[in-house]
């Protein structure tokens, strides 16, 4: 998903850009900003292990999924189906969690076994690392390939830098002025 539409003025300072959407609608980018400005994209993929899984695992799609920690340190993505259930990224976790971690003292809904209890059919499933850095780099290499041009012309790239797991940020100046 887009989340974030920022004009790079010359100096480095980024400038959101009013009213921006995901869908396109808003504000256009054009004429003498694009002379003295650079177009960034930030995409950040939703619940991003959910995602990964689902792609290696098509039967989950539709039904509540949950990552967790190997060590009982909560879930580190839960799908809508499970957040329409009620179910909290950092739910699921253990006793010694529940333990240890002051803002979980107060919250036993958040142990796994209230979890299950709130949302019987929520797949729970380990991180798998490796995988999502795979599934990472995959994201990367097709926004890095991605042709983004008006089409009739030359193909326009972006240039793709990479914040985290699942955040990346395009340099999208050309394929706008394209």
């Amino acid at each position: 998903k887009l989340q974030f539409l920022y004009l790079i003025e010359e100096g480095g300072r980024a400038q959101p850009v009013r009213g921006a959407r995901a869908d396109g609608r808003g504000p256009r980018v054009c004429g003498w900003a694009m002379r003295t400005q650079r177009v960034i994209l930030h995409v950040d993929v939703d619940a991003f292990y959910v995602a990964c899984e689902r792609h290696r695992r098509p039967d989950l799609l539709g039904c509540p999924v949950a990552v967790t920690q190997q060590n009982s340190g909560g879930f580190v993505a839960v799908s809508r189906e499970a957040r329409a259930a009620g179910i909290r990224k950092g739910d699921g976790i253990g006793a010694g969690g529940h333990a240890s971690l002051s803002y979980f003292k107060n919250r036993p809904d958040a142990l796994m076994a209230a979890v299950k209890a709130k949302c019987p059919e929520l797949v729970v499933l380990p991180m798998d690392t490796d995988w999502y850095r795979t599934c990472s780099r995959g994201i990367r290499d097709r926004l890095a390939s991605a042709d983004f041009g008006a089409g009739g012309g030359a193909p326009v790239r972006t240039v793709v830098e990479q914040a985290s797991i699942d955040d990346y940020y395009l340099d999208a100046t050309e394929a706008v002025a394209a």
